[in-house]
């Protein structure tokens, strides 16, 4: 996905059509994410099922 974003955002730079915005924002909320993930994991659910169940 990373790099499919990148591309688009290159693709639009070089024809110059101001499109680029939106596939940059893909690329910021995909780095985000990337580097929240292990954050949003260590929080246990709520919904799981005790171990001593």
């Amino acid at each position: 996905m990373f790099f499919l974003l990148l591309l688009a955002v290159s693709a639009h730079v070089n024809v110059s059509d101001g499109g680029f915005i939106p596939a940059l924002v893909g690329v910021v909320l995909l780095a985000v994410s990337f580097f929240t993930q292990n954050r949003a994991r260590e929080t246990p659910s709520p919904y799981a099922c005790s171990a001593s169940v």
